[in-house]
């Protein structure tokens, strides 16, 4: 089967002739297509259980920050309780002035 193309004359520019062209080849493929749909869909699977994992390892670190953060604000109250109770008892340092945080 042989295919007509047309080009534009080189002489005018105004008009189309026609030429006969080879068929084109189809081109050979050096993979299978299957082989790299699947590995592109466990590359896609891969990135998508590290992007999880990181997450997960974002979230336990937060939870972890939060809950030192806690236990010090929560240290913190105890001695400032600690220091307004001593110094509602009357205890003072030796200057005479209260203590206070």
């Amino acid at each position: 089967m042989r295919l007509i193309r047309y080009d534009i004359c080189a002489i005018s520019h105004c008009c189309l002739l026609p030429t006969v062209s080879e068929p084109v080849m189809k081109k050979v493929r050096h993979y299978d297509q299957s082989q790299v749909q699947q590995y592109m869909a466990k590359q896609r699977a891969d990135r998508r259980r590290q992007q999880v994992e990181q997450k997960r390892q974002k979230m336990e670190a937060d939870q972890r920050k939060m809950e030192k953060l806690n236990s010090l604000d929560q240290r913190q109250r105890e001695a400032r309780k600690k220091v307004l109770s001593t110094a509602a008892a009357g205890k003072c340092w030796g200057n005479g002035s209260f203590a206070t945080l």
